[in-house]
């Protein structure tokens, strides 16, 4: 997927010029213990919020349209689409669908997308791609790129978030603002980002005080990190959730995006199933048991999932480090004569093992869903590259722009992506359903 470089270049560009993408990202300031090492001082303590509350969780509603503006943080999510992929199977029955118009180095007022226009330009663009878009929940983040102008640029970022929701009010969607995430603190000779984070929490505090004045949910990805838990004992100290202080490497995007998923109301139960073959019973979270019955030479059930394929968790770079989320399925089956007993899945034969290694529990229908979970991203991610490419041709300075006289003839295809998205969304739908399985345990003669 294209990725247009950024707009406006901080001081942190200036001296590492690879890191062209413009965000405040991401540091974890957790109560108790910091996986970050290092000093998380700066942004540690939480922002004093304003008397009134507005909502930190955003309702999920039948056939929902969430449509995401913003900056870096927002266009790089279409790299990853943990956060698309774990909402489509948290809510398989409201089929969700999403639109991504992120802009790399954008702020409030469309700056970056004036394209060879200026900042009017750039807005009324933003404007007009958000209502093509045709939203029901709008969500917001912009301010990590005003942050760099400190105090004195916080009335004029709060003036120019009031432009944009005035001028998106016709939508009818409702907004969630989300602020920007904190900048990690990494070793010299990265720089210290803690005098921005201190600026931060003065945009964070401004996008909560217009979401109460508003009516607005708002989502603080910094509380966001807060909330993560540390899946450690002992946190490593050389663990980092960005690459370069601004950019979530793989590992940090998963905790991060089932963190917000949380704020949109998604529950994950462990995947746990405790069958009695002797008593004939189950127990079960995260997965409903139907049809138990005994076999001549074991037992049969029936198995729904509770929600759609999760994606497993990137693959950690240290060998001793537990999982992030408990998705695996875990399936015990106790009461068991002495014997080997082979498990089939849909008449599929899964794994053999022994009575004694059945009541201690397998994690061998994991397989089925991480590779069902993984397609699922897949496509997502296939469909936002097809409607990024809708909504940012490679070409458009002759399409629509100052050359369209050239080929501006072939603008009529562009409006051909929307049957391909659509088509790509059938298969999402397909994907995010739950698993049905019919399980069969048989004693090997």
């Amino acid at each position: 997927m294209r990725m247009v470089p950024d707009a406006q270049h901080c001081h942190f560009v200036r001296l590492a010029r690879h890191f062209v993408r413009l965000a405040g990202l991401l540091t974890i300031a957790l109560a108790v213990a910091s996986p970050l090492g290092g000093d998380a001082k700066a942004f540690a303590d939480d922002t004093q919020p304003s008397p009134a509350q507005p909502s930190t969780t955003v309702e999920m509603r039948d056939h929902d349209r969430l449509v995401w503006i913003g900056g870096t943080f927002v266009e790089r999510m279409q790299q990853d689409n943990y956060l698309e992929t774990l909402l489509s199977a948290a809510f398989p029955a409201k089929k969700l669908t999403f639109r991504n118009l992120g802009w790399s180095g954008d702020t409030v007022a469309g700056e970056s997308r004036g394209v060879f226009g200026g900042p009017n330009e750039g807005f009324a663009r933003l404007v007009k791609d958000t209502r093509e878009a045709k939203p029901t929940v709008l969500l917001v983040q912009y301010g990590a790129n005003e942050a760099n102008r400190g105090p004195e640029g916080v009335p004029p970022f709060v003036t120019g978030l009031n432009r944009l929701l005035d001028a998106l009010a016709d939508t009818k969607a409702r907004v969630v603002l989300v602020s920007p995430c904190p900048r990690e603190k990494l070793p010299a000779p990265l720089p210290d980002p803690s005098r921005y984070n201190e600026h931060l929490q003065l945009y964070e505090r401004a996008l909560r005080d217009v979401a109460t004045q508003r009516g607005c949910a708002f989502v603080s990805l910094a509380d966001v990190h807060r909330a993560i838990p540390v899946p450690w004992t002992a946190p490593p100290a050389n663990f980092r959730f960005t690459e370069n202080s601004l950019h979530l490497q793989p590992r940090g995007a998963y905790l991060i995006a089932a963190s917000i998923a949380a704020k949109f109301g998604a529950r994950f139960e462990p995947w746990r199933a405790e069958i009695d073959a002797k008593e004939l019973a189950a127990d079960a979270s995260g997965v409903s048991v139907s049809e138990l019955k005994r076999t001549p030479t074991g037992v049969a059930f029936d198995v729904v999932d509770r929600v759609g394929p999760l994606p497993a968790a990137p693959a950690s770079r240290r060998a001793n480090e537990p999982a992030l989320f408990a998705g695996e399925p875990l399936l015990r089956i106790k009461g068991l004569a002495a014997g080997q007993y082979v498990l089939k899945a849909d008449g599929q034969a899964v794994v053999q093992l022994s009575a004694d290694a059945w009541a201690q529990g397998s994690t061998a229908l994991t397989a089925l869903r991480v590779e069902r979970a993984e397609r699922l991203r897949a496509t997502i991610r296939d469909k936002n590259e097809l409607y990024f490419h809708r909504h940012r041709p490679q070409n458009e300075t002759y399409l629509f722009l100052f050359r369209k006289h050239e080929q501006g003839n072939n603008a009529v295809e562009i409006p051909q992506f929307d049957p391909l998205v659509a088509e790509k969304e059938k298969v999402i739908f397909e994907l995010s359903q739950p698993v049905r399985q019919h399980l069969e345990l048989s004693r090997v003669e």
